[in-house]
């Protein structure tokens, strides 16, 4: 599956060696309370496999077509992966606040995000979602978030800490 998936900094977040034991690959939205909730529960541990070279983990920001996620879709746009360590304290950020953002017209997401997260529109932002859409499409993805362990696909029930993602992979 992974061969389907650009994992070019250009098209996402990616921490880790590419030569680590085991990858990670998660799509999340910045409104969506799943994605939140998985990321906000496991980043520190994801990190400290990084850190220990256990682990490649490469995120990606899927502008999903669903309604409740519109106001994430435009804040995904905002996130430059080509800062990544910058952009990582974003997303946590963006969870960490992310009833604020639920709650705004999308008229207001890019103000709010320049004003609250010091965020700027992704020169990248159309290409970046249309390979997404394109991975997306070819992997069968339904659903955020979607994280991927070693090329097997765990989303909703599934989903679980990583460490016990890790021993299932």
């Amino acid at each position: 599956m992974s061969e389907t998936i650009n994992l070019s900094n250009e098209f996402g977040l990616n921490f880790g060696s590419n030569l680590a034991n085991n990858q990670v690959i998660t799509y999340l939205n910045l409104e969506c309370p799943d994605s939140k909730a998985w990321f906000l529960a496991n980043q520190h541990e994801l990190l400290n496999l990084v850190n220990g070279q256990d682990i490649s983990w490469h995120i990606k920001l899927w502008n999903k077509d669903k309604e409740p996620l519109q106001n994430g879709n435009i804040a995904n746009k905002f996130i430059d992966y080509s800062q990544p360590d910058y952009a990582l304290q974003s997303i946590k950020s963006i969870f960490e606040t992310q009833d604020q953002l639920n709650n705004l017209d999308n008229a207001d997401v890019a103000t709010y995000l320049q004003e609250n997260h010091n965020l700027t529109l992704n020169p990248n932002a159309e290409k970046v979602d249309k390979q997404t859409l394109k991975e997306v499409e070819i992997n069968g993805l339904t659903s955020v978030p979607t994280v991927i362990v070693n090329g097997t696909q765990y989303i909703d029930d599934q989903l679980a800490p990583i460490d016990e993602l890790l021993k299932k992979g």
